[in-house]
């Protein structure tokens, strides 16, 4: 065998070795992403919220002016656009789809009403179970998630509007659960919150609901955004080494690895939405109040592979390994 094969072989025995851990190992590195601040021109420092994300890469939310009145708007291409509810003293938008339809609510009268936005027409979302109807997000099929939300997270009961049509939905969390958006393929994404445990779920699938819990974290996780591929965004705590108030890290879920996603510079971070494409919108601050810190849009570096890609790349390294050591194992072949 030359001496070439002979120093190659270690390298192909370590690459063996790592891919096989990373391939077991449900935790990866993070994935490279383009960050750009989102900030709407004229709002009040701190009040500008980053609400969803459709496969288009437009944005919706809310912010604040001046005087303390909050406005949506409308992200795409570079630009903002304005959008109030016409006669309301507030407008907040929670949700958009690729057909541009969009969700949100308005005051009006000091009454907060939810409402869907179709091409410029504005449906009044009122079911009699839940006069105060919140939209929590809208898919591609026109149908709106939402629930009678007090506070930062209890939204129950929740409902479905689909065709003028409310019905109930079931978070199936357990106890004081909570949805939180939607997808096209009849699936919805939430989070158990428990006195001593958080995680996040997702339902509504044949296969049943599948548990979020980011590995070794016994701080709690939590599942805030999903698109059509089973891919899911929230955030996990950790005490980072210490006894002091859990940190929030931003986290991707895709074929049942995690990755976790932090803001530059941020010393915590929350993801809250995802795209088809694997672009992301979130926050770089902590949670519940993530406003205090800076709303993001994440666009996936297209020079680096995607997160999916990273298993197969071990399974492919680990394969090379093994294959230099079986080589190895039955010396130089010899002609007759």
């Amino acid at each position: 065998m030359r001496l070439r094969t002979w120093l190659f072989l270690p390298i192909l025995a370590t690459a063996a070795v790592s891919g096989l851990f990373a391939a077991a190992s449900p935790v990866r590195a993070g994935v490279a992403y383009v960050f750009k601040d989102i900030d709407v021109p004229g709002s009040k420092a701190g009040t500008t919220s980053v609400a969803a994300i459709d496969n288009l890469d437009r944005i919706v939310g809310w912010y604040e002016d001046a005087k303390s009145v909050s406005h949506g708007y409308v992200y795409a291409n570079g630009k903002y656009a304005p959008f109030n509810v016409p006669g309301a003293t507030s407008t907040q938008l929670s949700g958009v789809n690729e057909r541009g339809q969009i969700v949100g609510t308005y005051v009006r009268g000091g009454t907060p009403y939810g409402f869907l936005d179709t091409f410029g027409v504005i449906r009044k979302l009122v079911d009699p179970r839940v006069p105060t109807f919140t939209p929590l997000g809208i898919n591609d099929r026109g149908q709106v998630l939402g629930g009678a939300c007090q506070g930062s997270h209890a939204c129950g009961p929740h409902l479905l509007y689909s065709g003028g049509v409310f019905t109930d939905v079931t978070a199936d969390g357990g106890g004081d659960s909570s949805l939180s958006g939607l997808n096209n393929r009849g699936q919805f994404v939430g989070s158990f919150y428990g006195m001593l445990y958080r995680y996040g779920f997702i339902v509504g699938n044949d296969a049943g609901s599948t548990e979020i819990v980011y590995p070794n974290e016994r701080w709690g996780t939590l599942a805030f955004g999903m698109n059509d591929l089973d891919q899911v965004v929230g955030l996990y705590k950790t005490t980072d080494g210490s006894m002091a108030m859990p940190q929030s890290h931003g986290f991707l879920y895709t074929s049942g690895a995690y990755f976790t996603v932090d803001a530059p510079g941020a010393a915590q971070s929350v993801l809250t939405g995802i795209d088809d494409r694997g672009d992301l919108i979130g926050y770089a601050g902590s949670w519940p109040d993530p406003q205090d810190g800076r709303p993001f849009l994440a666009i996936r570096d297209p020079a680096a592979p995607e997160a999916s890609t990273w298993a197969m790349m071990a399974v492919g390294f680990a394969g090379l390994g093994l294959m230099g050591l079986r080589s190895f194992r039955r010396g130089p072949a010899h002609a007759g």
